[in-house]
């Protein structure tokens, strides 16, 4: 049988380290905060080993830290619980869908985690499609921003 080597970025340990740095507490401190041993925290900053699911998910309830920024080095270190307003927003015809995808992504941090990983995968593959697909529906944008006349059939008889 073919043995699958694991692969981990050492820049996760960096920046697990960080969280546990800004929490003020030493790696045997840390671990008991997040219900671990004291080894697995220092296997994931040394590199050697990736934060598992529920590790990420307690540092995430305890800290407010952020999954993704722990994994993939994307967004901010913690999560704000100031977040933006879905409802703000229109979505098009996908409005219905993408609100209930962000419903459910705010109940669910695994969802979170692998929409983002799966996004970040797809802009960094697409970015060239996606960059004139933002420029085209930017103009589109800004000839809906102007007031239209609604048209009835009545107005054009006197």
């Amino acid at each position: 049988m073919k043995q699958v080597e694991k692969v981990v970025n050492p820049l996760c340990g960096k920046r697990f380290k960080r969280i546990r740095e800004d929490s003020g507490f030493n790696q045997r401190d840390f671990a008991a905060s997040l219900d671990v041993a004291p080894s697995t925290v220092s296997e994931v900053e040394a590199g050697n080993s990736a934060p598992g699911y529920s590790l990420l998910m307690k540092a995430n309830e305890v800290y407010k830290a952020n999954p993704n920024y722990i994994l993939l080095g994307i967004g901010e270190p913690y999560l704000r619980t100031n977040a933006v307003n879905p409802d703000e927003f229109d979505f098009g015809a996908e409005h219905e869908e993408v609100q209930e995808l962000l419903s459910k992504m705010a109940r669910s941090p695994i969802l979170r985690f692998a929409v983002v990983a799966f996004g970040d995968k797809f802009l960094h593959s697409n970015k060239d499609v996606i960059e004139m697909d933002i420029a085209v529906h930017a103009k589109r944008k800004t000839f809906e921003k102007e007031p239209r006349r609604r048209v009835r059939k009545n107005d054009n008889k006197e």
